[in-house]
């Protein structure tokens, strides 16, 4: 197997679109869960639940198996205090760090080198009252923004941009949803090319300006934020790859170039 390079300047996002589930294609790949994994995925009532629970942990251990020379079903991982997943066997590869999401269709798998990466997705065409969400978790200039979009159709991107954005910083960080989510504020400009972040000082690392974001669109109803954090020596991009890795060797749809973090909207 063929393994891929993992620049130190770069992130690389897999996104994969989940479809039908179909038990018979499931079991092989079932196998190659932890018992705790095995547990969780039992316990999900609705076969799209399962599904999609099965995707999501295909795609992450395929992704890692891309990079470090360990079988899929090799992997055993842990989560920090706040839920973060970390890899927790094997030894040696403690240099390779991912973060995971998965919306309605569609799994993402960011992986990063010795590094903190936070990713999350949005389905923007998801039933539900995005006001009211908006209202209780935004900041006010958040909120404001949201209120000022022209349609219901823009106003539904920005309120997946800022809500992405604000939860795969928190990702990054690995604190969870500990820290109140109004009180990290991010400034998006009108055409979403360019995000920042202001957070209050109470939940503030102090580091604000050396955090990196990007908003993608990895499909016509898929929204995705990627949060890294950078220094003056050390500015990401990121490539996109869409697609499950085969675990007999990579194989997957090549999205692009390295775009750099702030591209907008692929």
């Amino acid at each position: 197997m063929s393994l891929l390079e993992l620049p130190f300047d770069t992130v690389h996002l897999w996104c994969a679109l989940t479809g039908e589930h179909d038990s018979a294609m499931a079991e092989p790949f079932a196998l190659w869960m932890s018992e705790d994994e095995r547990a969780r995925y039992e316990r999900f009532r609705l076969p799209r639940d399962k599904h999609q629970y099965l995707a999501t942990r295909v795609l992450v251990r395929t992704t890692l198996s891309s990079y470090a020379a360990v079988p899929p079903a090799a992997w055993r991982f842990t989560a920090n205090q706040h839920g973060r997943p970390e890899i927790y066997e094997p030894s040696g590869v403690e240099w390779l760090r991912f973060n995971l999401t998965n919306t309605n269709g569609l799994v993402a798998c960011a992986v990063i080198r010795d590094g903190d990466v936070g990713v999350d997705a949005e389905d923007i065409t998801r039933a539900g009252d995005a006001a009211s969400l908006a209202r209780r978790f935004f900041a006010p200039k958040e909120f404001a923004d949201f209120q000022r979009a022209p349609d219901a159709a823009t106003q539904r991107e920005r309120f997946a941009a800022y809500w992405t954005l604000k939860e795969a910083y928190l990702k990054a960080r690995g604190i969870g949803l500990s820290v109140p989510l109004e009180q990290i504020a991010f400034v998006l400009s009108d055409d979403m090319r360019d995000a920042r972040i202001e957070a209050d000082l109470s939940v503030s690392d102090g580091a604000e300006s050396e955090w990196q974001f990007a908003l993608l669109k990895a499909t016509d109803r898929h929204l995705i934020a990627l949060a890294t954090k950078g220094t003056t020596r050390r500015s990401f991009g990121v490539h996109v790859r869409q697609g499950f890795p085969s675990p007999n060797g990579i194989s997957q749809t090549d999205l692009g170039v390295p775009r750099p973090f702030g591209s907008g909207v692929l």
